[in-house]
């Protein structure tokens, strides 16, 4: 599900719809990259169509704990629909937002040269 660029973990979720059944194995998916060390993930949401309120609890408990180890995260190919789920569950503003996996993984060189 995952591929490393540049030290940061690009998270592919292959699922069109992304709901409760599957949050298991992907939050022990992702933590596990927490544990390997890898603290910049950019989530690639370009084939997910639907998610449900556990799956955008799921990325929000992601955000949380990539956040206390001092990490970020960037969306990528965000569904217009998606987005708009994310803005009424008030989780838009913890994510930057790209059109695609090349913007978002360029995004955290962008944030490095502005410190």
């Amino acid at each position: 599900m995952g591929s490393n660029v540049n030290e940061v973990k690009v998270v592919h979720v292959p699922f069109e719809r992304m709901v409760y059944d599957m949050l298991d194995q992907v939050a022990r998916e992702w933590t596990g990259y927490l544990t390997e060390g890898y603290r910049n993930f950019v989530v690639d949401l370009g084939r997910v169509s639907f998610m449900d309120s556990a799956s955008i609890g799921c990325l929000m408990d992601f955000y949380r704990k990539t956040k206390a180890a001092g990490g970020r995260i960037h969306l990528a190919a965000v569904q217009p629909r998606i987005e708009t789920l994310l803005a009424i569950a008030k989780a838009k503003t913890l994510f930057a937002t790209y059109q695609n996996v090349e913007d978002a993984v360029a995004g955290f060189d962008e944030e490095r040269s502005d410190l």
